[in-house]
């Protein structure tokens, strides 16, 4: 029931790096990819004032090309 964001954090420092992008089919006609990388962030909770850093995040999406 606890939610982060890094809207709530005041200073952001941070990095996104994609490292693979490979073909997924497509969806009615458009071609779809899936998308993997790493990032770092700095969050707070909602209602909290202490930082918490993301130092190791990982993330794969699914990306259309529309």
């Amino acid at each position: 029931g606890v939610n982060y964001s890094s809207d709530y954090a005041p200073d952001q420092v941070g990095s996104f790096t994609v490292t693979k992008v490979v073909s997924d089919g497509d969806f009615f006609g458009s071609a779809q990819y899936k998308v993997t990388g790493t990032f770092e962030c700095i969050v707070r909770a909602d209602g909290d004032d202490t930082d918490i850093a993301i130092t190791e995040g990982k993330f794969v999406v699914r990306f259309s090309e529309n």
